[in-house]
């Protein structure tokens, strides 16, 4: 199952709360961080889906030259 993109906006913010806790150690940082970037990096693949879709429903329907 696909994880929605306002859960991994979420996830995302909860790694920001806790990568500016002074308890967060650095191996921890760093793995947060790293999860940060991987879900960044699916956001914006998701959002470009999106806009193609978008911009593919936005173009005028053209008749079929071979019909």
């Amino acid at each position: 199952m696909q994880i929605r993109i306002e859960e991994k906006l979420k996830r995302i913010r909860q790694i920001s709360d806790l990568l500016q806790q002074e308890q967060t150690d650095l191996d921890q940082a760093l793995a947060l961080y790293h999860e940060s970037m991987e879900l960044i990096q699916a956001c914006r693949a998701s959002l470009d889906q999106a806009s193609l879709q978008f911009e593919m429903l936005k173009r005028p329907n053209k008749p079929d030259d071979h019909a």
